[in-house]
């Protein structure tokens, strides 16, 4: 209704007990596959928080530890993580919805007109509107207000590295968790011009001609939206001076990205965006500048049409998608932090689960969340997440040694077969080559 593309609403109190003991609806979105199982509980009114506790009453507040879910800023869910064992570990967790596509991030010349200037970015809001209510009311569930660390991944850790610069998520959380996403995980922020620009072809396609109103606008059904979402740009955010005052790009460039204590990091494999050695080639040649011969050379592009597929990170398109897109940005981060003098933790995950195959994309979020898996002793990511919720420092007892980054040593964990190793200088010198020492 009247509600789509404003910001997010205060909850409406109730008095009344209220059943929370299934999940709220997901967002509305498009299958995939991996998510069919959502399409049959969605909604418009998606915007709600799930929350899970060890107590109500400890005898000191919990850490807080608040995910938000990837999926391509299309797809996805709060859902799927809250029945794991993350709350045996002391920490209370929350999970939250944004709305998706479109309906979070649509701008266009007639929401600006009716909103002082801006539109879009509502998706950004939405995080900020669960970060208020974690603030004002999670220590009714038990947990410290003071002590919140925000975690995502994919989509999810863009939304994480962007809400650290942003004004309005400002003091309501104080430690930050990315994996395998950054500022520019899908493509830099869109000046608010150009997004409104996509808004405009957007309402085309749908019939609304050259200039729609509001109401036209919000009348429209969902699910056109949802098709209409799939050919043009209105899944990002937009630098529209407000929600975003400034280009990420440019505040990473200051070394002001990282604000709070951070662990960043990437798969060993994550998504083949590059078809074939041919695309990566192009791509290498597009991103690397004065040091192209060099990195055609490490891929060994320079030798071969078809380069030897590697058996850990995969054909030399998986490999330069995982690095351009994944891994170098994350090691720029660590970068920024440990120039900025915030402490970083990096890491490398490359653990195959029971029945092999490569280490992919969102591989790693079971064992974040303890769900289902035979070997989570070999892989305590569930201890060093939340051992960083309650400190600060993901190391503690009984826990192979995580180095923390710095600008001499480097060092990252990987997260391998066998266990957690220390090593240092991940990708090195090809990310140096990339995002520069």
């Amino acid at each position: 209704g009247d509600l789509r593309w404003r910001p997010p609403q205060p909850v409406e109190a109730w008095t009344e007990p209220r059943d929370v003991t299934a999940p709220a609806p997901a967002c509305p979105q498009t299958d995939q596959g991996w998510n069919t199982g959502l399409l049959s509980n969605m909604s418009e009114d998606c915007l709600y928080v799930a929350v899970a506790t060890p107590t109500l009453t400890p005898d000191a507040p919990l850490p807080v530890m608040v995910w938000i879910h990837g999926g391509g800023n299309q797809r996805g869910s709060g859902a799927d993580i809250i029945d794991g064992s993350f709350t045996d570990y002391g920490v209370v967790l929350v999970s939250v919805q944004y709305r998706l596509g479109a309906l979070g991030f649509l701008a266009h010349p007639a929401l600006s007109a009716e909103q002082d200037g801006a539109s879009g970015n509502y998706a950004l809001m939405d995080d900020q509107a669960a970060l208020r209510w974690v603030h004002d009311n999670i220590a009714s569930f038990g947990g410290d207000p003071g002590n919140v660390t925000i975690f995502g991944e994919s989509a999810g850790a863009l939304h994480v590295a962007t809400q650290m610069q942003l004004p309005g998520a400002r003091g309501l959380f104080h430690k930050a968790i990315q994996q395998s996403g950054s500022t520019n995980f899908g493509g830099p922020s869109l000046p608010l011009a150009e997004a409104e620009g996509h808004g405009q072809s957007l309402a085309r396609d749908l019939g609304l001609g050259e200039e729609p109103d509001t109401a036209g606008l919000r009348a429209l059904p969902v699910s056109a939206l949802l098709k209409a979402q799939e050919t043009t740009n209105v899944s990002s955010p937009n630098i529209d001076g407000r929600v975003v005052p400034d280009d990420p790009r440019a505040v990473f460039a200051r070394d002001e990205a990282v604000s709070v204590p951070l662990i960043v990091g990437s798969n060993s494999q994550e998504i083949p965006f590059f078809p074939d050695a041919a695309a990566a080639r192009e791509a290498v040649r597009a991103a690397f500048g004065d040091h192209t011969d060099e990195a055609l050379a490490f891929y060994q592009l320079d030798q071969s049409e078809d380069p030897p597929v590697d058996p850990r990170l995969g054909s030399v398109a998986v490999q330069t998608a995982t690095d351009l897109i994944f891994r170098c940005p994350n090691a720029s981060m660590a970068k920024s932090a440990a120039r900025a003098g915030v402490p970083v933790w990096q890491y490398e995950f490359d653990h195959q689960a029971p029945g092999g195959g490569p280490v992919t994309h969102a591989g790693e979020i079971r064992y974040v969340f303890g769900i289902e898996l035979p070997d989570l002793d070999l892989v305590p990511m569930t201890a060093y997440w939340t051992n960083f919720a309650k400190t600060g420092d993901p190391n503690g007892e009984g826990l192979p040694a995580w180095p923390a980054y710095d600008l001499d040593e480097r060092g990252y964990l990987e997260f391998a077969q066998d266990g957690p190793q220390a090593t240092a200088r991940l990708r090195e010198p090809l990310c140096d080559w990339l995002v520069g020492p």
